[in-house]
């Protein structure tokens, strides 16, 4: 309630979350489960980005040259195409070529760290679901995977390291940032 009268007060058109989780939550789950409705439009940032970049209002500046493997976070089925194309061609624009996994977009598979919040904050069922992410992300010869989800990030860091596993984790929207000029990723 604290949180929807705050929002509420801001006299904008839209709201751009830094988060897909928080876009997805302000934007999906709030109307469809809690009957409330924020009187304006909820985005992600890869949403706003993608169409900056499309309307020629910010440029990427430079690029990398490489191939990565995508994994879609569980909620982003929620989020929909809009969301999924942003994500993809953001990664794209910036000289990435993107290799999907074989459980992708509203078929993703969950990465783990939903898991023990689901589950009344019981980590049993995390490695378990982690480990099923990893084997396919690892099932496509990558050696990095871009996230677009700060749990993914954990979840899927942490099942590597625990794997050891020859794979770097990378958080997309730092790589996408870095393409616009931002400072290098993990800087």
């Amino acid at each position: 309630e604290r949180t929807r009268k705050m929002l509420e007060q801001l006299q904008v058109e839209r709201l751009v979350c830094y988060c897909g989780s928080c876009s997805n939550y302000l934007g999906n789950i709030w109307p469809k489960d809690h009957g409330i409705k924020l009187p304006f439009e909820v985005i992600s940032l890869y949403e706003w980005l993608w169409e900056k970049l499309q309307a020629g209002e910010l440029a990427i500046v430079r690029k990398f040259a490489k191939d990565i493997a995508i994994s879609d976070s569980c909620y982003t089925s929620e989020l929909g195409d809009k969301f999924y194309n942003a994500v993809r061609g953001l990664h794209e624009a910036a000289g990435m070529k993107t290799v999907e996994l074989a459980n992708n977009r509203v078929d993703s598979l969950c990465c783990g760290f939903a898991a023990g919040i689901r589950n009344n904050y019981d980590q049993s069922q995390v490695g378990v679901e982690a480990a099923k992410k990893l084997r396919q992300i690892m099932a496509t010869g990558m050696k990095e995977v871009s996230v677009n989800c700060p749990g993914c990030w954990a979840g899927i860091g942490g099942a590597a390291k625990a794997a050891k596993a020859d794979l770097s984790v990378k958080f997309a929207i730092s790589e996408i940032l870095w393409a616009f000029g931002d400072d290098a990723p993990g800087a």
